[in-house]
């Protein structure tokens, strides 16, 4: 196989098929949905095109693989790409959609998800109080299933804190996430990581940031006193 470079023209809706140009070899060809993907459903968009070709559209030029004679294939430098990536491997990659329970990156060619439990420790309502669509994060690659090329990553696993990191005494600022069940206090996520309860009979709006003292520490986290509001919220 060898590479040719393409540029990409239009997205035909009634084929449902991305019409490119190849340069040097002067020709205009049309690559279907399929060779666009490396697993279904490959639409998330109010457009309805799926977010391979969004990006193609938006490049100046990629390459393509000519895989026979006057035959071309997207789909083969995806697979490339999703064989280079590592178990472990830390990527840096840009949310193009989210659900409640988890948010969809791209990176390079690829599509990647990372659920709200890989995203932090702390309950929240929905991974949309986390992140926003055109934030660039990093993730580590927690799951590769070749069966289906799908590849999961994990927000908080790139984060270094742990509770031996906190000292009784000090003074931390975290953010209220929620109430405990006895409604006698909040849950302060200090970072993805660690997690801590503070004792507050007043009530806070949740996402609010407090500045907190570190009063004792346990297994499953942090026990907290109020200190005071931050003067710049974080």
């Amino acid at each position: 196989m060898r590479k040719v470079l393409a540029k990409a023209l239009k997205w035909d809706y009634i084929t449902d098929s991305l019409v490119i140009k190849i340069p040097s070899l002067k020709q205009v060809i049309s690559l279907p949905e399929e060779d666009l993907t490396l697993y279904y459903p490959s639409k998330r968009n109010f457009k309805d095109i799926p977010y391979s070709a969004l990006d193609l559209l938006n490049s100046s030029t990629f390459y393509l693989y000519e895989t026979e004679l006057a035959h071309f294939s997207y789909r083969e430098v995806m697979l490339e790409e999703y064989n280079c990536i590592k178990l472990g491997e830390i990527l840096e990659a840009k949310v193009i959609s989210m659900t409640n329970r988890a948010a969809f990156l791209r990176y390079k060619t690829l599509t990647l998800r990372c659920t709200v439990i890989e995203t932090t420790n702390s309950y929240i309502k929905s991974i949309k109080e986390y992140f926003k669509v055109g934030d660039c994060i990093q993730v580590k690659v927690i799951s590769k299933d070749d069966s289906t090329y799908f590849i999961e990553c994990s927000f908080k696993a790139c984060c270094p804190d742990t509770i031996d990191d906190y000292k009784i005494g000090q003074i931390v600022t975290g953010k209220v996430t929620g109430p405990v069940e006895t409604k006698d206090g909040y849950f302060i996520e200090l970072s993805p990581t660690v997690l801590g309860i503070m004792d507050a009979d007043f009530p806070i709006e949740y996402g609010k940031f407090v500045v907190c003292r570190v009063r004792s520490k346990k297994d499953v986290g942090l026990k907290l006193a109020f200190y005071s509001w931050p003067s710049k919220t974080p």
